[in-house]
């Protein structure tokens, strides 16, 4: 196992923590009729995917919130459609979800590179791991941490510290990929590299402002990536002493 330890410089393995809605699978379509399910059960308007999309990101309880409002609900419909959502969704999560075009051959790549991979959303944590075991990945991911973990939801830094203090990659060798301003900022927090991705919900610009230390066009970059991540030198432990203490 590598070592945490001093001036010691440990196995050139990275490690790649990917968001996942928007990152790694496409789930727009079942997102969007979970929501609308849930709003026309409660005498509400249907929106658009694309109304739909742009509330992603926060986790479930923000998203229907945002939905209600969107469809001129009061507040006092959120409890109901956030049930229907959840009875909806937890039946739904594979109707539609895929990985992106490339994400697959990606993924493989870095398990022949011997690459540590977890997962940091903000989507519930069962609802993430049936996904990815659905989608024929699980094994391959160490950790999959959801937005209902003790340590809440990013852009928060805990739950990504958690996950660092319990790798045996160095911050040198540890990157968040995400499509979002959320992800971004909340790599910077934990202080490893912030790596923004095209293919989801964000754009290059809002990725930059927030921090994307680069920005990758397509899955195929990953290669890059991760050769990138392999030739940096550690001499730290895998998280600073202050990320640590704070977790």
């Amino acid at each position: 196992m590598p070592g945490k330890s001093g001036d010691k410089v440990t196995a050139r393995r990275p490690h790649l923590i990917w968001d996942l809605d928007g990152t790694l699978v496409d789930s727009r379509h079942d997102l969007a009729a979970a929501v609308n399910w849930s709003l026309v059960d409660q005498g509400l308007e249907r929106l658009s995917l694309d109304d739909v999309v742009s509330f992603v990101g926060d986790g479930t309880e923000a998203l229907v919130a945002r939905a209600v409002r969107a469809a001129a609900g009061g507040s006092s419909a959120i409890p109901a459609v956030l049930h229907g959502f959840e009875q909806y969704y937890g039946r739904h999560l594979l109707d539609a979800t895929k990985f992106y075009a490339g994400i697959p051959e990606a993924l493989d790549l870095a398990v022949r590179m011997n690459a540590e991979l977890s997962v940091l959303t903000n989507k519930k944590s069962a609802y993430s791991r049936t996904i990815i075991e659905g989608l024929g990945y699980s094994g391959d991911f160490g950790r999959i941490l959801g937005g209902d973990s003790p340590w809440g939801l990013k852009p928060a830094p805990a739950g990504l510290r958690s996950i660092l203090a319990e790798s045996p990659v160095p911050a040198e060798r540890t990157c968040m990929i995400g499509d979002s301003v959320v992800d971004m900022a909340t790599a910077k927090a934990a202080g490893i590299q912030a790596v923004g991705v095209l293919w989801g919900y964000g754009s290059e610009l809002a990725l930059r402002e927030a921090g994307a230390s680069r920005v990758l066009q397509a899955p195929k970059d990953v290669a890059q990536l991760l050769e990138s991540l392999s030739s940096a030198t550690a001499r730290t432990s895998s998280i600073s002493d202050a990320n640590v203490n704070s977790i």
